[in-house]
């Protein structure tokens, strides 16, 4: 079976998180190619945020509760 071409323009965590559904529910569906300008592989960095810098829990108490 000839697989379907797919472009995705961006690095950006939604577009790769798509593809990794893609890839779960159709392994081997896609010839997939990324178009990015960021030199490296796409990163959650939202991760990164908390783990770089620990959240004060009673900060962030405050502000949920105002």
């Amino acid at each position: 079976m000839k697989k379907m071409k797919l472009v995705m323009v961006g690095n950006g965590m939604a577009g790769v998180r798509t593809l990794e559904e893609l890839l779960k529910i159709a392994p081997g569906l896609y010839d997939i190619t990324v178009f990015g300008t960021e030199p490296h592989p796409n990163y959650n960095r939202i991760l990164t945020s908390a783990r770089c810098w620990p959240v004060n829990r009673r900060w962030t108490r405050s502000l949920s509760t105002r």
